[in-house]
């Protein structure tokens, strides 16, 4: 077996592409930008990607039950505006978003 079919082999396996392109990219940033590693940097994209990450998981299990349909985006844009009318209007801490000043 070539070394161009085992690396196809490797490559077909799923997330593994998408994976060596992230790392490729790290390492590149890392290389371009001397604040890309800085732990301000790491923290802040810890932070700023939990909603996204809330978001993932609850349309994890819309997936995996089968429900797909075009609701789902909708009812994505719903719930946000309706906490933000929330917030606005005063509702109680338990549904505010507290941010955390970065540790150091």
């Amino acid at each position: 077996m070539s070394i161009f079919q085992r690396s196809s082999r490797v490559l077909a396996i799923d997330g593994v592409a998408v994976s060596i392109v992230f790392l490729i990219m790290c390492v590149y940033f890392a290389v371009a930008s001397p604040y890309f590693l800085s732990p301000d940097n790491i923290y802040n994209t810890f932070v700023e990607s939990v909603s996204a990450v809330l978001l993932a998981a609850g349309l994890t299990f819309v997936l995996i039950s089968g429900g797909i349909d075009l609701s789902i985006g909708s009812n994505i844009g719903l719930s946000a505006a309706a906490t933000l009318f929330a917030i606005m209007n005063g509702a109680p801490p338990s549904l505010r978003y507290l941010p955390v000043s970065p540790p150091g």
